[in-house]
């Protein structure tokens, strides 16, 4: 299995960001030529997405049934709004630390 340099590209982009991304409770990372698949499980999605490479710079992030195309330089940041960060993100922060 021959893995692209797009692909590639994309794993270092989220490794650069490692806190981010353990954050989102990341497993079962799986690795196709032209894709990455995972599932997480944060505050706001919980579910299976996928991270393609289009061509022309252009990136499909698949997240239940929605699509969003993005560049390289938005991903972590396109993937923590859909999985973890929304603009309430402090406050459920302090909720889920009130419960504890």
């Amino acid at each position: 299995m021959e893995i692209t340099n797009e692909i590639k590209d994309a794993i270092v982009c989220l490794l650069m960001h490692k806190i981010i991304v353990q954050s989102w409770g990341i497993t079962n990372i799986k690795l196709k030529n032209n894709e990455i698949r995972f599932e997480v499980n944060g505050l706001l999605f919980q579910g299976i997405i996928i991270i393609k490479y289009l061509g022309n710079k252009q990136y499909l992030v698949r997240y239940g049934q929605q699509d969003i195309r993005c560049e390289l330089f938005q991903l972590v940041l396109i993937l923590d709004r859909i999985i973890e960060a929304d603009d309430n993100y402090l406050e459920n922060l302090k909720d889920i630390v009130s419960i504890v």
